[in-house]
């Protein structure tokens, strides 16, 4: 049996917290699809720098994001814990042959 739709309350919460704490942040993809009980995920398709402002803000230390260059996109990962969740952060960019 699936589990129910409140089971994504403390989930749906930090969403709102994320909201409130971070205002200012770039608005990114956060729909009911990605909050889980017990996760967020947060997706930046318009910039890295959109990324890179949610990592500093979540306190992830650079060296813990993932990278994966393929030829369509660059896309950076991360995972912070907030408020009772994990944050699953994902930004995408444009691959590094493609900069230079």
């Amino acid at each position: 049996m699936a589990e129910p739709l409140t089971s994504l309350a403390v989930a749906a919460n930090a969403v709102q917290a994320l909201m409130v704490q971070f205002a200012s942040l770039p608005a990114a993809d956060i729909a009911l699809s990605t909050i889980y009980p017990g996760q967020v995920r947060v997706s930046l398709h318009r910039d890295l720098a959109d990324f890179e402002a949610w990592r500093d803000a979540l306190g992830i230390d650079p060296e813990s994001v993932s990278v994966r260059d393929l030829p369509e996109h660059l896309s950076l990962s991360a995972v912070a814990p907030f408020a009772g969740v994990e944050v699953h952060l994902k930004g995408y960019g444009v691959p590094i042959a493609a900069q230079e």
